[in-house]
């Protein structure tokens, strides 16, 4: 049987356009008023978006938010007190949101102390509470107490302290192991919360290690020097225009993230997993791996960590961008979390600016990006809005594949090499059984490959089974050898 999906089009919309990269774009949405970078985005109630802070062209900061209505199309404008850039947030347990500190002038100088709160309920900002640390470049993670811990800095003190959402006030919890920034904060079911990666408050080193913070004594403690078991230089960074790591929980529980490493001028990339009640680190396997980055023609794809999590779906995106030609080329790549295969798309889209450095929130279940850089620079900003919706074929395509979709020739076979016709499912590995079940050969195969030459060599006479393992499960065929 086959199962179908429906696209619904926003009333708004002009046209959607298709190239095979992994998303198909939804035009017609209408652009900021202020171009920023830096900024927050979060969801609000009734399918809105606030977007928040960050600097604009020339790397002068804003202060002003916007909320943007899906039903009008348009975003209005409003004049706050507080600049937020590359600041952390928070939502809180009453519904509203908690902007902390940022960037206290233009050209990224400074930090500062303040703080504004967003009530959705009457739509109206107003001046939080003052932090005890001038920080930018932080991060922030509301714990399971709904008190919000605030770690990290950029060119000042790199201390944490605690939001008490009962009091609206700020305490101090003491100094860290690593004074870090863009750490990353991963809350942990008994109140505390694992603190990982990041950089020096100069820059430098980049941090591979794992600490913890306990709520109950209020303090720091080394976990480990690295943050994947029996896995070394594994490094993750967590920034204001990612998603709030609450909104990167896979169905089972588990925090995700991407990390990456290079080695030899060789990135390659993993999605990381965390247990918030075991307090263990894990890859999340894929089937094939991320591809690596090494800056040639060949492999020219560079991954951003800004990942989304579909929680209805269970399925991650992962923005990538031809960091080889120069041409700001995007796709997206899929991985469904539950199975753990990976969809490659084969085409790509030119925005003729870095779309994915905007900050990404949801809107209707597509993926809006706002903002960002058209150079990679912070000094030339953009207003502009993307809406792209993923395109993926995870339990849309016919689930039952036939048998004849998996072929082998010559059948009967006499030579030396004999040939698979792969069905169209994103194969990724092919394996040949003898008739007592023994497992005799076996290949990885790649996302698109429609064949595969098998040498027989050794192989005696005798009848065998190709088993192909692919996005729906399996397909098998028999092939006789003479």
């Amino acid at each position: 049987m086959k199962k179908f999906t429906f696209l619904l089009i926003l009333a708004f919309c002009g046209s959607i356009s298709a190239f095979g990269q992994g998303f198909t774009e939804i035009t017609g949405v209408a652009s900021m008023n202020v171009a920023r970078y830096g900024h927050a985005a979060v969801n609000l109630p009734g399918n809105k978006i606030l977007v928040i802070g960050g600097h604009t062209q020339g790397f002068y900061l804003t202060s002003t938010a916007e909320i943007y209505d899906p039903a009008l199309n348009t975003w209005t404008l409003y004049n706050i007190t507080n600049p937020h850039d590359m600041a952390s947030w928070a939502e809180l347990n009453n519904g509203n949101f908690i902007f902390m500190g940022g960037c206290s002038s233009g050209y990224g100088v400074g930090q500062s102390t303040v703080t504004t709160i967003y009530n959705p309920t009457t739509n109206t900002f107003s001046s939080g509470p003052t932090m005890i640390t001038s920080r930018t470049n932080s991060n922030a993670a509301k714990l399971t107490s709904g008190d919000v811990l605030v770690f990290g800095n950029w060119y000042n003190t790199g201390d944490a302290e605690l939001y008490n959402a009962t009091t609206n006030q700020f305490v101090a919890v003491g100094a860290p192991v690593n004074a870090r920034a863009l750490p990353l904060i991963l809350p942990c079911t008994d109140g505390g919360a694992y603190i990982l990666g990041g950089y020096g408050i100069y820059g430098s080193p980049v941090f591979t290690d794992v600490e913890m913070y306990s709520a109950t004594t209020n303090s720091f403690t080394s976990v480990s020097s690295q943050i994947f078991p029996g896995e070394s230089d594994w490094v993750v960074a967590w920034s204001t225009v990612y998603r709030n790591i609450a909104d990167m929980k896979l169905a089972n529980g588990n925090y995700v993230f991407m990390t990456y490493k290079t080695v030899a001028g060789v990135t390659s990339y993993r999605i990381g997993q965390f247990n918030p009640t075991t307090k263990t680190f894990s890859f999340l396997t894929t089937t094939p791996q991320i591809p690596d980055y090494d800056g040639t023609t060949t492999a020219p794809w560079a991954f951003w960590a800004n990942i989304m999590l579909d929680p209805t779906n269970n399925y991650i995106y992962i923005n990538a961008y031809d960091a080889v030609s120069g041409n700001y080329e995007d796709r997206i790549y899929t991985i469904d979390a539950t199975t753990g295969i990976l969809s490659i798309p084969t085409g790509q889209a030119d925005f003729n600016y870095m779309v994915a450095s905007g900050t990404k929130v949801w809107l209707n279940g597509d993926i809006m990006f706002t903002g960002g850089t058209s150079d990679g620079s912070n000094f030339n900003v953009v207003a502009d809005v993307k809406v792209l919706n993923p395109t993926n074929t995870f339990g849309f395509k016919e689930e039952t594949v036939l048998a004849a979709d998996l072929k082998v020739y010559p059948n009967p076979s006499i030579t030396e090499i004999f040939v698979v016709s792969l069905p169209n499912t994103e194969c990724h590995l092919a394996q040949i059984f003898d008739i007592n079940g023994r497992l005799v050969k076996q290949y990885s195969l790649t996302i698109g490959q429609d064949h595969l030459d098998v040498q027989r060599g050794d192989l005696p006479a005798g009848v065998y089974v190709v088993e192909v393992q692919h996005r729906y499960g399996s397909s098998t065929a028999r092939v006789v050898l003479k």
